[in-house]
C-alpha cells in the first residue's frame, strides 16, 4: 500500500481512493499507547487509541463504511472515543471540506500490536489498507 500526497494542507493518505487514511506515517505504521494512560481521552477504556484524519475526495458523493480487523491475530479495530468503541465508521457527505476534499478526524482503537486492515467501502469502490500498529507502554 502506498502513500499519495493529496493535498499540502494534510500528510499523506493511505490507500488508493477515493478515501484515504492519513495517519502521519508513509510507511503505514502507527503507534498508539496501551493500556491507555490516565491522561488519556481513552482511560477506563480496555481500548488504546489513535488519532486518524480520513479524507475523501470530493468527486465521491456516498457514505464512506470503514471496518477493521487484525490480519495476523484475532483482534478487532474499533472507532472513536466512547469506552466501549464501535465496530464501524460511518462518514456521511458533511465533512469538514478543504478544496478538493471532505475530511473526518476520528479515531482508530486497538488493543495489541499486529498487522491490522481497515475495510473502506462506498457505493462505487472497496479497499482493503494494511497498517503495522505498535503498541507502547505509558509513561508512569
Amino acid at each position: 500500500m502506498s502513500s499519495h500526497q493529496l493535498s499540502p494542507i494534510f500528510a499523506p493518505g493511505l490507500g488508493d481512493g477515493p478515501a484515504y487514511a492519513v495517519t502521519g506515517d508513509r510507511q503505514n505504521r502507527v503507534s498508539f499507547e496501551y493500556p491507555p494512560p490516565r491522561n488519556s481521552q481513552f482511560v477506563g477504556s480496555e481500548w488504546g487509541g489513535l488519532k486518524v484524519l480520513w479524507v475523501v475526495r470530493r468527486t465521491y458523493l456516498g457514505p464512506v463504511l470503514i471496518r477493521g480487523q487484525q490480519v495476523d491475530g484475532p483482534n478487532g479495530v474499533r472507532f472513536e472515543g466512547d469506552l466501549m468503541p464501535p465496530t464501524y465508521l460511518l462518514l456521511n457527505a458533511s465533512g469538514i471540506s478543504d478544496p478538493g476534499f471532505r475530511e473526518w478526524p476520528s479515531f482508530t482503537r486497538l488493543r495489541a500490536s499486529g498487522c491490522y486492515a481497515w475495510q473502506v467501502d462506498g457505493t462505487s469502490f472497496s479497499e482493503v489498507i494494511v497498517f503495522q500498529a505498535r503498541a507502547t507502554r505509558p509513561a508512569r
